[in-house]
């Protein structure tokens, strides 16, 4: 079991913190949509940034345990995380079109849904902005690099 978990240490502590960042979001959306009267726009980017940036520093620290500190990597990380994050955004707002004026469903279901399939496709997305060394892309790069 133990062995199992070392193996697939990085899903099940990203799948952890994941669930709490999507936790986040659904709770702070519910908030500014309900107690707020936000739209469904305003409430949902709100929601999308706070937990994102929770995200980011979950996973730089404590998923993936990168060791980058000076600035100019902070920054570099940080701007990309946001940067493939809207695309998760735009995924975000989609699903929640559809799911609340195509298809009228109540939203906080809505946005359950919407976090378990942006999940996945985030999930992929930092691992590779976080585990430098084991990108297949970068591996394949340095390996054409190796054999000039």
């Amino acid at each position: 079991m133990k062995s199992l978990f070392n193996k697939y240490r990085n899903f099940f502590i990203y799948a952890i913190f994941g669930f709490l960042a999507s936790l986040i979001n659904v709770l702070f959306f519910n908030f500014y949509h309900v107690n707020l009267n936000k739209t469904i726009v305003v409430s949902n980017t709100l929601a999308w940034f706070i937990a994102n940036l929770f995200s980011f520093f979950c996973n730089k620290h404590i998923v993936f345990k990168n060791g980058t500190y000076n600035y100019s990597s902070y920054f570099r990380e940080l701007s990309s995380f946001f940067s493939t994050r809207l695309f998760s955004w735009v995924a975000d707002m989609a699903i929640m079109y559809i799911g609340i004026w195509l298809v009228p469903s109540h939203p906080v279901i809505v946005k359950i849904i919407d976090q378990v399939l942006i999940g996945i496709f985030n999930y992929v997305i930092t691992r590779i902005i976080f585990i430098h060394d084991n990108s297949p892309l970068l591996k394949r790069k340095k390996s054409k690099k190796n054999k000039k």
